[in-house]
């Protein structure tokens, strides 16, 4: 908007004043003045017709005055100096006054209302989920209803503010009620009703008024889908209208009443409630697309008397542009799925609701020691478990809280054998873990009393707050499937549901299948939390911080994540029917213009400015400390750099480690070509001066293992898990070697192999036992070392899979006789890099045939 002001200012025109002849109108310029195309401006301004031509403003001018003023809400004032330099703020008053009335005129009843469209024309409208969830007939109608409010000024007139004055908002405001089909075409709207009118009263005003909505609402064959606000109406629309009134589940409406204030939804209550949630968001999303019209809400009081009007201008703007809303697209497979669970009428895990965490059957372990839960893409956890879009979206809220209570609880098999009667042998491999949610509407802090009262229990983030829930999830280890989700239950209102899951159920279930496997542990507004003043530190209240938020990328490339996403969302596809776990090691090539395809290219010319040079001069308590021996660290740190210009987001994806911000300001340091500086943050701050030197004088000499690559074993530490065959219950997923660091390259019959230092047969089913390795957590890089002194570099496969990832070879090193070499691959050629020379040059195979690899980085691809 700056630019546009700028460059009219420069040609002395306005913002509104290429509207006057729009054959000089560009696309750009008309979209972000009406948020909307030139044609589809055009075809607007085609049904106002009583606007006439003058020789200050064209009708094309009005319209996009009004249409600014609506979506922007700014003020008259400085509306008069964006129009044209004579205009004012009573002229411009006038121009949305005229323009008001005809788009309400002419427009208006084309878009909105039921007085020229018959019952035909919305029953068109209705979607497939809910013709499949309510099995609804060919003339059978879905509408759904809610009110919605409006903010104002108080005012001097005590009727108007009595009859304004909300308690439940404690504010002033009055309420428009809007009336809408299955995909978000808006019927009508109406009001504006007094703020202490509910919907049950605004609906049945409504109903007995308006003569032509009821010859569109036949009885017997329409639903009508509401919230709990309509309770009041439910029998009248019942009995008096014949309407099949869909309500989520209220007591009020239940014949046995429970006594208590807090009680439990059943599971059949909560499937039928999520039977009326997955269409009734419709009104809610179009409701907010309402909003979005900053004019129609927190106005001046001289404005009120104008905006029930403009409410409905807006909503017939809505239709205008219409596109049909369906949830989940046109996709009946999880309408499907959610009419199948709904016939579920109890959890099974239940039982597990009224035992205690941290008893004797119910112990707690640290979050990052549980390893064996399955991974799940985003597509299957929304389609499969989530049964939609909200839960997705609305869990990642608790990940951080999950994160910083850093433990889970894992019940005892005597607890899980309660499940069945039967001994069901595929019952018995699953395994049930328990998380205790903290509450995101009650999050005031006070230490439980079971936890003051236990001076030796050591107290986690949870127990410093007062609303918590219980969640327990039942799984299969190490099976990647959604079908490894075997039940899963939580002690909030909607906990025992079957259809879906609720909010913290899925906070868990998309953290240990996917969150945390793939760096989306951050929190966006992690900084408000600053902002306010801390009660119980000293620090003056009277000198407030400048807190910035912290832009980061939004957009996460899932392409070089571990998990890629399906577009089939069909009930089985072809890794679940495998029972997909199998993560041989296995060397699959991937085409290299594919690989070269995802990075981001830059010169061989600025690679080469960028070598190391072997040595250098570094700092050690105000002394300088002379480097030798250096390529030892050189080749890799100079590979780190070099993947941040090949990957834009290398540095956002390193951040899960611990020394994340050290390895950043390394490369800073590479990038402005400070060898000196980056080499002395290493051996300082990460080596931590576990390097003897004297004489003013350190030596790196040494493996580049010691010197480097231990430095990560935390990053790449994993589980060596044995598996024979899917039937065979001897070695089945069984751990042979726990948190192990080192990845080895091993030369066999002439193929080189990741080896695991393992192989034998299995005693029961005579098949090979395979080994494979399950990450702790997720690297995106990974160092294999060579076992022998046999591997060249040609010999090293291009790419290596591990664990469904592919990581593509970057650079590795061979020794000389007290000397180290890198060999990096730029751009599919193999290039020799020397730090004591400081050059670069081709990889020749002949020449170099008789030096062979030490270690090898790779990057997931």
């Amino acid at each position: 908007m700056l630019e546009i002001l700028e460059t009219l200012a420069q040609n002395n025109d306005t913002m509104f004043s290429y509207f006057k002849d729009v054959d000089l109108l560009t696309e750009e310029h008309c979209k972000k003045i009406t948020g909307w195309s030139k044609s589809e401006f055009l075809r607007f301004s085609g049904y106002v017709k009583q606007i006439k031509e003058t020789k200050n403003r064209s009708k094309y001018q009005l319209v996009a005055l009004y249409r600014y003023w609506l979506r922007k809400g700014v003020d008259q004032f400085t509306l008069a100096n964006l129009f044209s330099k004579d205009s004012t703020q009573r002229k411009i008053s006038h121009y949305l006054e005229q323009i008001r009335i005809a788009i309400n005129k002419e427009f208006v009843p084309f878009f909105l209302g039921t007085s020229n469209k018959n019952r035909d024309f919305f029953l068109k409208h209705n979607t497939s989920t809910a013709i499949e969830l309510f099995d609804l007939k060919n003339d059978e109608l879905v509408i759904v209803a809610d009110g919605t409010y409006c903010r104002l000024e108080k005012s001097a007139n005590n009727q108007f503010q009595y009859d304004t004055y909300s308690e439940q908002k404690k504010d002033s405001l009055f309420k428009p009620f809007v009336i809408c089909c299955a995909d978000g075409f808006i019927i009508d709207c109406y009001g504006a009703f007094a703020a202490y009118q509910n919907d049950s009263n605004i609906f049945k005003r409504i109903l007995e008024s308006d003569k032509n909505l009821i010859q569109i609402l036949k009885p017997n064959k329409t639903f009508v889908l509401v919230d709990r606000g309509f309770r009041d109406l439910y029998d009248q629309m019942l009995n008096k209208y014949g309407f099949n009134v869909k309500i989520p589940t209220c007591h009020q409406l239940e014949e046995e009443k429970k006594t208590t204030k807090y009680s439990q939804l059943t599971t059949k209550q909560c499937a039928e409630s999520r039977f009326v949630t997955k269409c009734r968001f419709i009104v809610e999303k179009q409701i907010g697309a309402i909003k979005n019209f900053k004019a129609l809400n927190n106005i001046r009081n001289t404005e009120a008397g104008h905006i029930p009007i403009d409410y409905r201008i807006a909503c017939a703007m809505i239709n205008f542009s219409h596109i049909p809303c369906n949830q989940d697209g046109e996709n009946l497979n999880i309408a499907k799925r959610i009419k199948k669970k709904g016939k579920i009428e109890s959890n099974k895990l239940d039982f597990l609701l009224g035992k205690h965490f941290d008893s004797k059957l119910i112990n707690s372990v640290p979050l990052e020691k549980l390893n064996d839960f399955p991974r799940i893409n985003e597509k299957k956890l929304q389609d499969k478990i989530f049964l939609g879009i909200f839960q997705l979206r609305n869990c990642k809220s608790y990940l951080l809280d999950l994160k910083r209570n850093n433990k889970v609880f894992i019940i005892a098999d005597s607890l899980k054998k309660k499940l069945s009667d039967k001994t069901d042998e595929n019952e018995l491999q699953t395994k049930i873990i328990g998380f205790e949610i903290i509450s995101r509407h009650k999050r005031s802090k006070s230490l439980k009393k079971e936890t003051l009262k236990s001076k030796i229990k050591e107290k986690s983030y949870a127990d410093f707050f007062k609303n918590t829930y219980k969640v327990f999830v039942q799984y299969i280890p190490y099976f990647n499937s959604s079908k490894a989700i075997k039940g899963f239950i939580c002690s909030c209102k909607t906990g025992q549901r079957v259809v879906g899951c609720c909010s913290h159920v899925a906070a868990v279930i998309y953290y240990m299948s996917f969150a945390k496997h793939n760096y989306l542990l951050s929190n966006s507004a992690d900084y408000l939390n600053s902002i306010l003043v801390n009660m119980e530190s000293f620090d003056t209240a009277n000198d407030p911080k400048y807190i910035r938020n912290k832009r980061g990328n939004k957009s996460l490339n899932l392409s070089n994540s571990s998990l890629t996403l399906s577009s089939s969302s069909s009930e089985s596809s072809d890794d679940e029917n495998k029972g997909n776990n199998s993560e041989n090691f296995s060397n699959k090539s991937l085409n290299r213009h594919q690989v070269y395809n995802k990075i981001k290219p830059f010169t061989l010319k600025e690679f080469k400015r960028h070598v190391p040079k072997n040595g250098g001069t570094i700092k050690v308590n105000n002394e300088n400390i002379t480097l030798t021996n250096t390529c030892s660290i050189d080749y890799y740190l100079f590979a780190f750099w070099y993947l941040s210009k090949i990957d834009s987001e290398f540095t956002f994806k390193i951040s899960s480690l611990s020394f994340s911000d050290v390895l950043k300001e390394i490369i800073q340091n590479i990038s402005q070509q400070q060898w000196d500086k980056a080499k002395e943050i290493w051996v300082l701050r990460v080596l931590n001066f576990q390097i003897s030197y004297s004489n003013k004088e350190l030596s790196l000499y040494g493996s580049e293992d010691e010197r480097f690559i231990k430095s990560f074993g935390e990053y790449q530490k994993h589980d060596l898990i044995q598996k024979c065959s899917e039937s065979c219950i001897q070695n089945l997923n069984l751990v042979i070697r726990e948190d192990s660091e080192i990845i080895f390259f091993k030369k066999i019959e002439n193929q080189v192999r990741l080896f695991s230092c393992f192989t034998t047969t299995c005693t029961r089913c005579k098949k090979d036992i395979t080994t494979n390795i399950n990450f702790k957590n997720s690297p995106i890089f990974i160092f294999i070392q060579s076992a022998d002194a046999n591997i060249t570099v040609r010999e090293l496969p291009n790419t290596v899979e591990i664990q469904n990832r592919n990581y593509k070879f970057v650079c590795g090193t061979i020794h000389m006789p007290g000397h180290f070499l890198g060999v990096f691959d730029f751009k599919k050629k193999l290039y020799i890099v020397d730090d004591l020379k400081k050059n670069v040059k081709l990889y020749d195979g002949s020449y170099h045939k008789t030096l062979f690899t030490t270690v090898s980085l790779y990057y997931q691809i």
